[in-house]
């Protein structure tokens, strides 16, 4: 009686906080920023007006487990940004879009009943797309690519079994940046603290 019992009280840390391999994941993250009016100056002292500012993504994630700590995926990613400032006379516009492709690994370590952290890296391959236009009517267009490694740290919260609300706050990233419409080409290495993204996603379990 003491052993049924016992396993009564562990059962909801196995429903919640457990995976097994075959174990399959379908989600993503949705992010979006907007903002307008904003009064700036630029460096030589005019008075400028940031029209709007705008950035958006979606990256849909598909994994799946080879272990119950371990699972590989992909993610596909969709994102754009605009920016207009300058006053109605003399107008400035930026408009980027981009899309990449990443092959995710992702190990986890179980912290409570319904908590776990987890390790996730990626390898991707982007495509961005520069669109500048300036007040006097002139126009520039520049493609580039980026391939690169991208770590971060995340945060998994699952209220039941099958649905799980993801957070990661700040990466580190190794990136190759090369345009395609100039000769310039740029390897950085970075951290970032303060980004913040947001995710949730359906788990598939085997048992």
């Amino acid at each position: 009686m003491k052993k049924i019992f016992f396993l009564f009280l562990m059962a909801p840390i196995v429903v919640h906080a457990q995976f097994s391999k075959g174990d399959a994941f379908l989600g993503g993250t949705l992010s979006g920023s907007y903002s307008d009016f904003s009064s700036a100056k630029n460096p030589m002292g005019l008075n400028y007006y940031v029209r709007s500012i705008y950035s958006y993504s979606i990256s849909p994630t598909l994994g799946f487990f080879t272990s119950k700590r371990f699972a590989l995926g992909g993610t596909i990613s969709v994102g754009g940004s605009g920016t207009e400032i300058g006053p109605d006379t003399n107008m400035q516009k930026n408009y980027t879009t981009n899309g990449s492709v990443a092959v995710m690994g992702r190990y986890f370590f179980p912290l409570s009943e319904k908590f776990m952290f987890a390790l996730t890296a990626d390898v991707f391959y982007s495509r961005s797309k520069d669109d500048n236009a300036n007040g006097d009517g002139s126009r520039s267009i520049d493609k580039s690519y980026s391939t690169g490694l991208h770590v971060k740290p995340t945060l998994l919260f699952f209220p039941s079994r099958r649905w799980g609300f993801e957070a990661s706050v700040g990466s580190v990233q190794f990136v190759h940046d090369q345009s395609l419409t100039k000769d310039v080409k740029t390897d950085n290495f970075n951290a970032t603290f303060g980004a913040v993204s947001l995710g949730v996603a359906y788990y598939f379990r085997k048992s």
